[in-house]
Formats: structure tokens, C-alpha cells, sequence
């Protein structure tokens, strides 16, 4: 399967960090050559949204499957791959929901978004 991004995140954070990212601000930008503002027609009714994206900063090599302690506190009892919630993943695909502030023509403004400046992202909305 191949999956082509609908957008990306512009602002927030740069630098992967695994806490503290309520508050944190950013704009999905959501792509011009495929989408006009018709898309996001009622999005601004609802709350939040839900969004894939893909961790493109990891290197593919770096993916560990092996039981780990997490959140890198080795005095916790190792837990294996799909207990933790850090990027390391084997398809390296995050998914995040996030208030949505504005909807600004194909701007999503949201806030509580996990994913880094200039990431590939998918969405959908929740309310």
C-alpha cells in the first residue's frame, strides 16, 4: 500500500521531544495541488482532529522490536514494541488527536499536536 500525504505540519516543534506537547501550537497545511478550500467544507464545527503522520526523522535502521523498558527509565520492566508509544516503530506511523484551533482556507490550526514541523500527515476529524 502506498500512502500520500494530504499535508503538512508547519510551526510547533522542530526537535522530537516524547512530553509535553499540550499546548504546542502548529498549522497542517493541507496540499494546494490536490485540495481546494471546498475540502475542508464543516470542519471548523468540530473539536478535534485525528492525525496520521509519519515519524520521518527516524532512521529505519534504528526501529528496535526488542523488549525495552520505556521511556528510556531502565529501572522499569522492559515491555516489548507495541507497549510503548515512542517513534521507534516498525512502520514508523504516529497517530495523534489534537484540538483544532481555526480553519483558515487549507490551514488547519491546531494546538496538542505530536508531530514535528514538516511532517507528512493524514487527517480526520472527531468531535
Amino acid at each position: 500500500m502506498t500512502l500520500r500525504p494530504v499535508g503538512r505540519v508547519v510551526g510547533g516543534r522542530s526537535e522530537m521531544v516524547e512530553d509535553d506537547w499540550h499546548d504546542v501550537r502548529a498549522v497542517i497545511r493541507l496540499d494546494g495541488e490536490t485540495f481546494t478550500a471546498s475540502a475542508v467544507l464543516g470542519l471548523e464545527g468540530f473539536s478535534h482532529l485525528e492525525v496520521v503522520f509519519l515519524f520521518d526523522r527516524v532512521d529505519p535502521a534504528k526501529v528496535r522490536t526488542d523488549p525495552r523498558p520505556p521511556r528510556g527509565n531502565p529501572s522499569a520492566a522492559p515491555v516489548g514494541i507495541f507497549a510503548h508509544r515512542g517513534p521507534y516503530r516498525p512502520n514508523r506511523l504516529g497517530v495523534s488527536r489534537c484540538r483544532l484551533l481555526a480553519v483558515d482556507g487549507l490551514n488547519l490550526h491546531v494546538a496538542d499536536l505530536d508531530a514535528l514541523s514538516g511532517t507528512p500527515s493524514w487527517i480526520s476529524s472527531r468531535t
